[in-house]
């Protein structure tokens, strides 16, 4: 009877690795993109008050950019480099947009591509409503 269980428990532990691994790796790289995606949210409205308190157009795209970039450098956690930043002039108010390639790492394994993240914001208004605040 001993001879028949032998090697049961190397079945039970190599099938067990099977759903225990990719849930790992799910949690690890959810986790990942929880921490870019908040740290890409803080860049965000980082440019756009500082958009919006900056005096003229160019000002305020030199400002915000500068903002951004000191916020969320190049390449953070193994985003993509190249980040697709645009700031806009609407309506009297700066609009700042930002989207990065994350990386996913465990769920690599099955094929599976990172997501491009994506954060808005906007500035209160013309450059003297935020100084008044």
């Amino acid at each position: 009877m001993k001879q028949r269980r032998r090697g049961i428990a190397i079945l039970f532990i190599a099938s067990m690795l099977m759903v225990i691994l990719p849930v790992a790796g799910l949690a690890i790289d959810a986790g990942m993109l929880f921490v870019i995606q908040e740290r890409l949210s803080a860049a965000v409205d980082a440019a756009a008050t500082a958009a919006g308190r900056a005096q003229g157009p160019e000002a305020a795209h030199d400002a915000a950019r500068r903002f951004f970039e000191a916020n969320f450098p190049p390449g953070y956690l193994g985003t993509t480099p190249a980040r697709d930043l645009r700031i806009e002039n609407k309506q009297g108010r700066i609009e700042v947009t930002a989207a990065v390639q994350a990386p996913i790492y465990l769920l690599r394994l099955i094929r599976a591509e990172g997501p491009t993240l994506t954060s808005q914001s906007a500035s209160a208004g013309s450059p003297s409503e935020v100084r008044g605040l």
